[in-house]
């Protein structure tokens, strides 16, 4: 399925790599891909889009568009992080929308989301939390103090390696 989709848009860069652009004159954030139906989900200035069966059409909350900064895919659910810093859930099967984490109720903002294995790592300005995706439940994994900047994490056999910044 990728690669009719990269020789429908294949174009060659600069520096002799080829790369395919089917959405174009847009800035893309992020995307992510559902395997089972063969449908790539794009996370862009003009909203969330969606390319299944050769057609692009914009996803939607009733009538509003979706912002979103990042996004994955896993068993029928998009996840995404908003512009506002929430995490929302669209089950895309049942057409439904649900915020698993409103920083303005938490009090805390999302700064990185990652998809690792069955879980969703938020991290925040004060935690690293894990939002277990089969159990639909949070649990803190590490704290976050003032003077750390965590960039990204990563998980190796049973080890947790995370990237950050001491301001120090």
């Amino acid at each position: 399925y990728w690669n009719k989709i990269h020789q429908t848009y294949n174009k060659s860069g600069l520096l002799k790599m080829n790369y395919s652009s089917f959405f174009s004159g847009i800035r893309g954030k992020s995307v992510a891909y559902d395997n089972v139906n063969k449908t790539i989900y794009a996370a862009t200035n003009i909203g969330l889009l969606q390319y299944h069966n050769k057609r692009i059409k914009e996803i939607r909350i009733g009538k509003k568009s979706i912002y979103l900064l990042k996004i994955y895919f896993k068993n029928h659910t998009l996840y995404g992080l908003t512009t506002n810093n929430d995490l929302i859930a669209i089950d895309m099967v049942k057409n439904r929308t649900q915020w698993i984490y409103n920083s303005k109720i938490e009090g805390d903002l999302i700064q990185r989301i990652t998809l690792i294995n069955n879980s969703l790592f938020l991290v925040t300005s004060s935690d690293c939390l894990a939002y277990d995706l089969t159990k639909k439940s949070f649990h803190s994994i590490f704290n976050i103090n003032s003077d750390i900047e965590v960039n990204d994490i990563l998980l190796k056999k049973d080890t947790l390696i995370r990237s950050y910044r001491d301001w120090e």
